[in-house]
């Protein structure tokens, strides 16, 4: 992806999740997020045709096994089930929006 892709993702995950307590490890996470769907987009360049359901499990369920948000080290651990709900649908959304612009699953 290049930088101004990626600036729209931080951009709409701004929009989306603006709640200021969270918007410093949002930024962060968002950061790391896509350094993993990238990372996945690069090792699933097969030609297996899927749907953007089966396209979207998979990409997030590589993010899962990249970012551990328990993790007390990571700059964007909160120790909050709240920031676990919110870190959840960030990572939805930006794997969603990477994947309804940058595949070709349908």
């Amino acid at each position: 992806m290049t930088g101004p892709e990626k600036r729209k993702i931080y951009e709409a995950v701004e929009a989306k999740f603006n709640d200021p307590t969270y918007s410093d490890q949002a930024s962060s996470l968002t950061r790391d997020v896509i350094a993993a769907c990238e990372s996945w987009l690069k090792d699933n360049k097969t030609g297996i045709p899927r749907s953007a359901r089966e396209a979207r499990k998979d990409m997030r369920e590589f993010v899962y096994t990249k970012i551990d948000l328990n993790d007390y080290k990571r700059h964007y651990f909160l120790p909050s089930f709240i920031w676990l709900f919110i870190a959840g649908q960030v990572i939805s959304f930006i794997v969603k929006w990477i994947i309804e612009n940058h595949t070709k699953a349908t």
